[in-house]
């Protein structure tokens, strides 16, 4: 018992440290990434390709009209766009289950929740919240693991405003089209390259 209390504490000493831990915490979050955003496209094209299948069947059942027409383009188009975040969403909550269960979760926790603590949050909304920058859906599901009601409500509100990649396109068409174009330092900053900085920081 005491060689494991030891090893356990050798094991707290390196995941807590802030430069170790920090490291260790930002590799962990490389292949949690990895493997939602390498995997999951594989099974979403699945279910994609195969919700497409049954609508192509379903549509040939059915005369044209209004109720093909809700059928293909409301129905299997509305469930479509939401089943295909599932992949992502699974696997991402397998390797938070995983960590909450081998109790490193509450050692991420402690060693984010300095930086997080200046946003009035603690570190188990550090977790979610970065998993917004790639898509807000996962990163709100995934505030079910702060145990904190008041936390696990202000980070599913604060999750939506993350700058996720869908938005990236969007701010280059508003910056092309209302920013007009000049040069702040020749060569080197733009008016539309320092406007897409701030509206994808801020």
């Amino acid at each position: 018992d005491q060689h494991r209390a030891t090893l356990s504490d050798r094991i707290d000493h390196v995941v807590t440290h802030r430069i170790f831990g920090t490291g260790i915490f930002a590799l962990l979050m490389l292949v949690i990434f990895q493997a939602v955003f390498g995997i999951a496209p594989f099974f979403s094209d699945l279910i994609e390709s195969g919700i497409g299948e049954i609508g192509g069947w379903v549509g040939g059942l059915l005369p044209p009209g209004a109720l093909r027409s809700l059928m293909l383009n409301g129905v299997f188009a509305g469930v479509g766009g939401v089943l295909v975040f599932l992949p992502q969403i699974a696997i991402l909550f397998l390797f938070i289950a995983i960590l909450e269960d081998c109790g490193y979760m509450s050692r991420a926790a402690y060693l984010m929740d300095k930086s997080m603590s200046a946003i009035g949050l603690n570190g188990k909304s550090f977790i979610p919240l970065l998993s917004s920058f790639a898509c807000a859906v996962p990163g709100i599901m995934a505030a079910r693991v702060i145990e904190n009601r008041r936390d696990r409500f202000i980070t599913i509100l604060v999750a939506p405003l993350m700058s996720c990649s869908a938005r990236i396109p969007v701010y280059v068409l508003l910056t092309s089209a209302f920013i007009p174009s000049f040069a702040i330092v020749p060569w080197i900053l733009s008016s539309r390259s320092l406007v897409f900085f701030l509206m994808y920081f801020i």
